[in-house]
């Protein structure tokens, strides 16, 4: 790319973002144990093309629509990019709605695969028991209890893809 280039899409600014700055920090995270981490922007465009390559994997013909409820964090940008970086259409749901209305945004939608994080998981879960179709449901975080996968897999998925 010419240093004039500018970049026209979403996509377009991440790539020309994660060349320029590699190593930079995209990022700072904090871990279960309070300690901050950080991500650059070079493992970014990689977890967010990983996810896509997960999701994809996961994906049927037939199935192009993807919801995203939750916080604010990493995972939901990742997530948000994953998505829009592919031939998807992206349904953000309202982390604050309440059930029957997530439930009918879904349905609305028609929403394939819903992803979000663990605040918000179970609220997802009773919601989608109202729904007229069942999303594959992705959570940002392990869950033991339920069905949801955990996004991490979804990259590894992808990850192995690539």
């Amino acid at each position: 790319m010419s240093s004039d280039y500018k970049p026209r899409t979403l996509r377009q600014l991440l790539i020309k973002s994660s060349e320029k700055y590699s190593e930079n920090n995209a990022f700072l995270l904090k871990n279960q144990n309070g300690e901050i981490y950080p991500v650059t922007y070079e493992k970014f465009r990689n977890d967010i093309d990983c996810l896509a390559a997960g999701l994809c994997e996961i994906l049927k013909k037939d199935k192009k629509t993807v919801g995203i409820s939750g916080k604010n964090s990493y995972e939901w940008c990742l997530s948000y990019m994953a998505v829009m970086s592919l031939p998807l259409v992206l349904v953000p749901i309202d982390k604050d709605l309440r059930e029957e209305e997530i439930a009918n945004i879904i349905n609305m939608g028609k929403v394939d695969i819903l992803i979000c994080d663990n605040e918000v998981a179970e609220k997802i879960l009773r919601a989608v028991h109202l729904t007229e179709k069942m999303p594959v449901l992705i959570c940002s975080e392990k869950r033991e209890k339920d069905s949801l996968i955990p996004i991490d897999i979804i990259i590894e998925k992808g990850r192995n893809l690539l």
